[in-house]
């Protein structure tokens, strides 16, 4: 799980699966986790992974 700032915001990187590759060109994924900190980011990441 990597949470990465883009923008001023954090969002959660993953990974797309290679089973999917042949659906989705990208190889990562981004979900915002609407934070601005580091720590509600942090805490906020394993809600958003389930």
């Amino acid at each position: 799980m990597s949470v990465v700032k883009r923008g001023g915001v954090y969002h959660l990187r993953r990974r797309v699966p290679v089973r999917l590759k042949s659906v989705e060109d990208r190889t990562s994924v981004y979900v915002s986790l609407k934070a601005v900190s580091e720590t509600m980011a942090e805490a906020k990441a394993p809600l958003v992974w389930e």
